[in-house]
């Protein structure tokens, strides 16, 4: 999206979009691991929540942390935290599994939240990315646990985290990045090494929902999905609004559990996927999301989703 319609948008929202406190960013920038949380969630109850300290074999061997799981690990956006609903409808879906470490990363201390200044965040996305790629170095080293096993699942800012992330991490790679609408402006599309690529884990799936407003229009994963275009969603009361982006994370949500809800068809282009009308595809079937991912998807996609509340439920 153009940066001026861009601020236009969150002035109508009241974010903050110029420079914040430069001074808060800078110190922040001297000791991020400080200011990065690790929740481990082993309950639906989100105050029983475990904190992982980076560097702390003893608190991580004492924890509930299970080395013979698989980890799932979430990275809210820009004005999230760890109680938001991004991590709420995550969280409550992958714990029906009972058979996952569930982490929870919280960086919302890096940004002045009563400011909600967006250019503070961005600024701060590459070093939280470090920070959790130094957690899982952290992981391998006290537990000789596989990175392979770790899928990390990013919303919006938080996708572009999970890409430094999987940038950073030297002793293996991450098995799975799933993208929930991930932030477009002010990343530079053809530059990977400053923002979330098909490079950053063995497999990359993207989640489109609001390249309109807050997400990136451009094909960035090993898979793409575009839902109903990938620009406004059914049933989101018009442009100035949360609700389209937001979707990403309840398709997202509604997959882990239902892994065959969303059927994608394969586009030629994102002009085609993005155009509101369904691709033609072809026989192959593909899938949105889901737990375990499905790893040897490839290409760009479309899907479409209901109006409301199970979004898998399409109605003809």
């Amino acid at each position: 999206m153009e940066a001026h319609i861009l601020h236009i948008l969150f002035i109508l929202l009241g974010i903050k979009y110029t420079s914040g406190n430069i001074n808060e960013a800078t110190e922040f920038a001297r000791n991020p691991e400080q200011y990065t949380s690790f929740y481990l969630y082993s309950s639906i109850r989100f105050e029983d929540a475990e904190t992982l300290l980076i560097y702390d074999p003893d608190v991580l061997m004492s924890s509930k942390f299970n080395p013979e799981l698989p980890t799932r690990m979430l990275i809210h956006d820009f004005n999230g935290n760890k109680n938001d609903d991004f991590n709420r409808y995550v969280v409550a879906a992958y714990l029906l599994h009972q058979d996952l470490n569930i982490i929870v990363v919280d960086w919302s201390s890096a940004v002045n939240i009563e400011m909600k200044n967006y250019q503070v965040a961005v600024h701060n996305t590459v070093l939280v990315g470090n920070v959790i790629g130094s957690f899982l170095e952290f992981l391998n080293s006290a537990l000789e646990y596989p990175l392979n096993q770790v899928y990390l699942i990013g919303f919006g800012l938080g996708a572009h985290a999970a890409g430094f992330a999987g940038k950073k991490v030297k002793s293996g790679v991450i098995g799975t990045i799933f993208a929930l609408d991930p932030t477009g402006y002010p990343f530079n599309v053809n530059n990977t090494a400053t923002r979330l690529s098909s490079d950053d884990a063995e497999y990359v799936e993207v989640i489109h929902t609001n390249f309109l407003n807050f997400g990136t229009y451009s094909a960035i994963g090993t898979a793409d999905f575009y839902a109903n275009g990938g620009g406004v969603q059914l049933g989101c009361p018009g442009r100035a609004t949360m609700c389209s982006h937001q979707r990403s994370f309840k398709i997202f949500a509604e997959s882990v559990n239902n892994p065959n809800g969303f059927k994608g068809k394969i586009c030629e282009g994102v002009l085609e996927a993005t155009s509101g009308a369904q691709c033609r595809g072809n026989a192959e079937q593909y899938y949105v999301g889901g737990e375990p991912a499905r790893i040897n998807q490839l290409g760009i996609f479309s899907f479409r989703t209901g109006l409301t509340d199970p979004y898998s439920r399409v109605l003809a």
